[in-house]
Parts: structure tokens; sequence; C-alpha cells
């Protein structure tokens, strides 16, 4: 079964054999032919559903070179995050232990550290951030974020234990990126408009995903996060309206904001 899932050409099939979700149904009905399902019994969930996990996390990520990867990328993801949603919540840990395994030490150092947001500044809190992330590439963070998004919205309140450590990740990002586009460049360096414009990029991508939990968790305690996100997004909240007048649609940072309010 494992090496079904793992083969590309049968992968899709194979998980369409496989019950993962808790109950009791031994077969399903395709058309007039009966076909056989493979149910995970609750005695092997612990063993197998790790290694099942990783090797599925293998098929969300891009396949570059393929042809047309792109148009298979959504397709892929979708069939496994579907399949992933017969997880129970706990499981799921199983999942973001690899999708946010880059990031690991930044947790845990952000966690042992005390939330002393009120007495630093926000380029001191951005540069903290920057140095604990440096040896994360920023193409691996844009990577990280644009899963999350896919994860967050198909799994939806699957993820709400997780949540903690996804907006950690999330804001620590929006923070570097705040923190590089604060440093002194030379406009002189011809890699210097590409190399910003990805940092920005990336900065926009990280608030719109904290603004996308706020609207689709709208019951959950943000008491401990708030603080810190409104001194990080500081410096964009003071050139909002001028940057409002000249964008066609909510900044980022206004997305979050409203749907803090809202």
């Amino acid at each position: 079964t494992l090496s079904g899932i793992i083969d590309e050409k049968t992968f899709r099939s194979t998980l369409a054999m496989i019950k993962l979700a808790e109950e009791d149904a031994f077969k399903r009905r395709h058309g007039e032919l009966e076909v056989k399902v493979v149910v995970v019994r609750k005695e092997d969930r612990p063993r197998l559903v790790p290694v099942l996990v990783r090797i599925l996390y293998g098929k969300l990520l891009n396949r570059k070179g393929r042809r047309h990867a792109q148009q298979s990328l959504s397709i892929r993801r979708s069939t496994v995050m579907g399949f992933l949603s017969g997880l129970r919540p706990d499981e799921l840990v199983h999942l973001f232990d690899v999708l946010l395994e880059p990031y690991k030490q930044y947790i845990l150092t952000m966690s042992s550290e005390p939330n002393d947001c009120a007495t630093m500044t926000q380029e001191e809190i951005c540069a903290r951030s920057s140095e604990l992330l440096q040896l994360v590439p920023i193409t691996r963070r844009t990577g990280v974020l644009k899963m999350m998004t896919d994860v967050v919205r198909q799994l939806a309140t699957l993820v709400e234990p997780n949540l903690p450590n996804i907006l950690r990740v999330q804001l620590g990002i929006a923070q570097a990126a705040l923190h590089d586009l604060q440093q002194p460049t030379s406009s002189d360096d011809p890699k210097y408009n590409s190399q910003r414009a990805r940092i920005v990029e990336l900065r926009n991508l990280a608030l719109k995903q904290i603004a996308a939990i706020f609207e689709l968790f709208p019951s959950c305690d943000y008491s401990t996060f708030l603080a810190e996100f409104f001194v990080t997004v500081q410096p964009l909240v003071v050139v909002l309206p001028t940057e409002g007048m000249q964008a066609q649609h909510a900044t980022p940072v206004l997305q979050a904001l409203l749907a803090i309010t809202s």
C-alpha cells in the first residue's frame, strides 16, 4: 500500500482505497463494482500515520522540471489534503512537525523567551526574528507560507491546535522581512530591485495569511499575539493614509487590522 502511494502513477487511486477516517465502513460502492477499502485500525495508527504523513508531504511539494508541474500541483495538493482531513487533530501534529521543521529552533527560542515586546522597539523585535531566521533562505520562507495557505484553508478547524506555532512563524517571517527592508542598500546594485521586490512579496504574503487566520478563526483568543503584532506593523500603520489612497485594494496590513476588528 505504501509503495502505491509513493508511485506518482498510482498514489491517487491508492489513497482512494485507504479509509483513514475512523468510521465503520469497510467498502464503498463504485458504479456496479465493489471496491475493497483498506481501513486503518486504531492500534496501527500511531505507527502508520507519522510515516504516511511524511510520504504525503513529499506529494505536496512542487516538482520542478516536470511537464505541467504547476497545473498538476494544485490537483495533487487537493487530493492529499482531502485524504489528510481524515486525521484526528492530534495526529496533524506530524504534518506540522514536517512543515515547520526549518523553524523548529526559532519556535523553541521564541517560546522560551519572555514576551517583552512592551519594552522592545519595533526595530529590535524585527532584528531578533531576522537573526534567528537567517539560515532559512527567502525562497524557503515563501514556500512554507504558500504551503500553509493551502493547509489552513483546506483542513480548516483541524489545524486550530497548531495555530500558535503557525502564527508565530508567519509573524516571524513578516518581522524578518520588515527588518531587511529597513536596511540601507545601494540602489546601484543591479540585484537591489529584484531582491527588494521578493522581500516585499514575502512580507505581504505573511500579513495576508495572518489576516486570513483572523477571519477563519474569529473565536480564538489572540490576546498573547496581538501586542507583538501591533508593535511589528506600527511603521506600516503610520503610512496607511498615503499607501491606502494609492492602492486599488486594501493593503495586507489593513486586511489584518480589519479582520481583527470585524
